[in-house]
């Protein structure tokens, strides 16, 4: 007996060491001292251990790679409530990452459907997109790769491995730079849009010497990180995420932590995975019975979606619900629309077009116009030869959470139009020297957008007693109730305020 529990022992601490030399320097990091503390040692034979270790696995494998292993999740032994165990995920996701609105409700439901994949027949794929680099895609993935279920993350993959890992491991596949090799792999596409749903994912294919052919699931849960759009085929089976980039003012933490704050972080994050499968194991009857009625205004593709993430959120009570379906009309009420590196490209000739223009607003069909004039820019020829028209502008324009609203400009009468107190936003996001502040709206650009919402005309009031206007032709004397028009002679704008 005593030799059976010793070599026992000795295997399950071997395979604790092969797990941690598995780990990134990052995971490891968090777990040498959680090791050290539970064999009674001092960190250094943890690190002596592990090094070790890794060197036979480097003389082993020859530069043939490493196995793919997985960290064993224990379910937590007591009960877990469900709208507690949901808040908290979303708050750990909103700690660490600038998220789109609701983008942390989506991340939380998500996570917790990878541990009960099998309970559904639709698997929604995570489609984490942005305009340009360094929007947190990356570290959402890593956040991921921590909570979710078996995760495998990769900045590439080929197609026959995903089906071999996928019916070896059945793992969560986060994905990132897949802009980098998704265009031009036309079979990989194919592949990834087999597995959105459970009874076409597989393929078949010829084996072994006879060529026996062989029958694979691509059945999993997969996440994508990338710069611009993924096709069409694949993004229509993903729930996406726009990221973007934080503003000077944004804080978040980090997930490169040393020290005492890594053993904490590395813990917490243990302990919500343990809490996830203890959830789900509890509650998987109730998930799988759940039927969610289709959210109005979502099409068919889009309701299959969410249904698996409104089946957790109803089953995690609470608020969840509501947050769940506010998320999927917010986030899956429209088609995506054109490529987002483009789109940038818009905002700095927007940029220049209101600097050149002087004033702090413009028709729609005037600043369409403005942009075709620009030189070996491409909105003179932007679909099959033609301008861009205003409602390609204005799509193109609401990702960033710009639209048109109607404004008086002189001469034109009240045309829909931008101001460009509307662009401030998405300027100092992705076109960081974007912070001096518009000369023409530093009095009236608050009352402005307060009262936009009530009156198309914008009229409002100002905050002061001051009513004279250095900026018009015949500037009013000093008054207690007055109008002021403000207006600039070369581009006939003019901006009605009504003082009391």
């Amino acid at each position: 007996w005593m030799a059976t529990a010793q070599s026992t022992a000795s295997s399950a601490d071997e395979a604790e060491v092969s797990r941690l030399a598995a780990l990134t320097p990052l995971d490891y990091g968090r777990a040498r001292n959680v090791a050290a503390e539970k064999w009674g040692v001092p960190v250094s034979f943890v690190d002596a251990a592990v090094k070790k270790k890794q060197k036979e696995r480097e003389a082993k494998d020859d530069g043939q790679g490493t196995a793919i292993t997985f960290e064993e999740i224990v379910p937590a032994f007591e009960p877990v409530d469900g709208e507690n165990l949901g808040d908290r995920l979303a708050a750990l996701f909103a700690r660490f990452a600038v998220l789109p609105h609701h983008g942390a409700v989506v991340l939380t439901l998500w996570t917790v459907f990878t541990y009960c994949l099998d309970l559904f027949q639709i698997a929604p794929r995570i489609d984490l997109s942005s305009p340009e680099k360094q929007c947190g895609k990356t570290t959402v993935l890593s956040l991921l790769r921590l909570l979710v279920f078996r995760a495998l993350l990769a900045s590439g993959i080929s197609r026959s491995a995903i089906f071999r890992v996928v019916a070896a491991h059945k793992p969560t596949l986060l994905i990132d730079e897949m802009d980098t090799f998704i265009e031009a792999n036309e079979e990989l596409r194919g592949l990834l849009n087999s597995g959105h749903t459970r009874d076409a994912a597989t393929i078949i294919r010829c084996e072994g010497d006879d060529h026996e052919p062989k029958q694979f699931s691509t059945w999993a849960c997969y996440a994508f990180a990338h710069i611009g759009r993924i096709p069409d085929t694949l993004e229509e089976r993903s729930i996406r995420l726009p990221m973007r980039k934080k503003l000077p003012g944004e804080r978040v933490a980090s997930l490169r932590q040393t020290g005492p704050a890594a053993r904490a972080l590395y813990e917490e994050l243990s302990a919500l995975r343990g809490q996830i499968a203890r959830w789900v194991e509890d509650h998987a009857p109730a998930i799988a019975a759940a039927h969610p009625s289709p959210v109005d205004g979502l099409s068919d593709r889009a309701n299959d979606n969410w249904m698996p993430l409104l089946s957790i959120a109803d089953a995690l009570g609470g608020t969840w619900p509501d947050q769940a379906r506010q998320a999927a009309l917010t986030l899956s009420g429209q088609a995506a629309i054109d490529n987002e590196s483009i789109k940038v490209e818009l905002l700095r000739d927007i940029q220049s077009v209101f600097k050149a223009a002087g004033g702090d607003r413009l028709a729609s069909s005037d600043l369409c116009n403005r942009l075709v004039l620009l030189e070996e820019r491409p909105w003179g020829s932007w679909k099959h030869g033609k301008p861009l028209t205003p409602a390609q502008l204005a799509r193109l324009l609401k990702p960033f959470g710009v639209s048109s609203r109607t404004s008086r400009i002189e001469g034109q009468g009240t045309p829909r139009g931008y101001l460009l107190d509307d662009f401030a936003d998405a300027f100092q996001r992705y076109i960081p020297s974007s912070t001096q502040e518009n000369p023409l709206s530093k009095c009236n650009s608050a009352t402005t957008r307060a009262q936009s919402g009530e009156n198309p005309l914008f009229q409002g009031a100002t905050d002061d007693a001051c009513c004279t206007s250095e900026n018009g032709l015949n500037p009013a004397p000093r008054a207690e109730c007055c109008t002021v028009a403000l207006q600039n002679p070369e581009n006939e704008l003019e901006e009605v305020i009504d003082v009391d």
